[in-house]
């Protein structure tokens, strides 16, 4: 199958997508792994949540419309 590491990616995307979306309990629950600099950057990424699922959710499905325009070719 071509594009294989594309439908990896495009698996993954819609992983962390959906986690970002759906369940964000496990999100705060890395606060307190992350070290005290990065603790700004969690607070952003906890604002903007629903836009980073959904454009990961863009992506995921752009990867896997390619990976079938790629098993689709000819050749």
């Amino acid at each position: 199958m071509r594009g294989a590491w594309l439908m990896v990616l495009s698996t993954l995307s819609l992983g962390l997508g959906v986690l970002f979306i759906l369940f964000p309990n496990p999100l705060t629950r890395l606060n307190s792994v992350l070290n005290q600099t990065l603790a700004i950057l969690d607070q952003h990424l906890m604002r903007y949540r629903y836009l980073i699922g959904a454009l990961l959710l863009v992506v995921s499905y752009l990867f896997f419309n390619l990976v079938v325009q790629l098993n689709d070719a000819p050749g």
